[in-house]
């Protein structure tokens, strides 16, 4: 059984439909751009293949706007988040702690400092290097 022909017609099909998805979604860009409005998004024209990747949960990150003042409470479960995983990975740096609890490092600066502030945690080393310890 001689399956080439068959793959080589699933390879042309495909390539032929992927070339007519880029080309009406660079006209449609290209409209957009000349009338001076956004492109309208369509829902995808094919079913995907792979199942999604599971999102871990993120740790408490609320923010009420740009330059706004996050929740006090939620402030207050990522200082705790934070303590309890410096507590258990002493040495970390703040963009593995990122890493770990799926927020970014600009997040971690605040808890980061309200940690140090109180004493329950100690730092060693400069800039990207520094690392973070549990107070004993």
């Amino acid at each position: 059984m001689n399956i080439t022909p068959e793959i080589e017609r699933r390879i042309a099909s495909f390539v032929a439909d992927l070339d007519g998805l880029v080309r009406s979604a660079a006209l449609e860009a290209v409209q957009a751009a000349l009338s001076g409005k956004a492109p309208a998004a369509k829902a995808p024209a094919a079913v995907a293949t792979k199942a999604p990747k599971p999102v871990a949960a993120k740790a408490p990150v609320a923010r009420k706007s740009k330059g706004g003042k996050r929740d006090p409470k939620d402030l207050a479960k990522l200082v705790d988040t934070v303590e309890a995983h410096i507590a258990k990975n002493s040495g970390h740096g703040v963009e593995t702690i990122a890493k770990y609890l799926n927020v970014s490092t600009k997040d971690l600066a605040l808890p980061i400092i309200k940690l140090l502030d109180a004493k329950k945690i100690t730092r060693k080393g400069q800039r990207r290097g520094t690392r973070y310890f549990a107070a004993k």
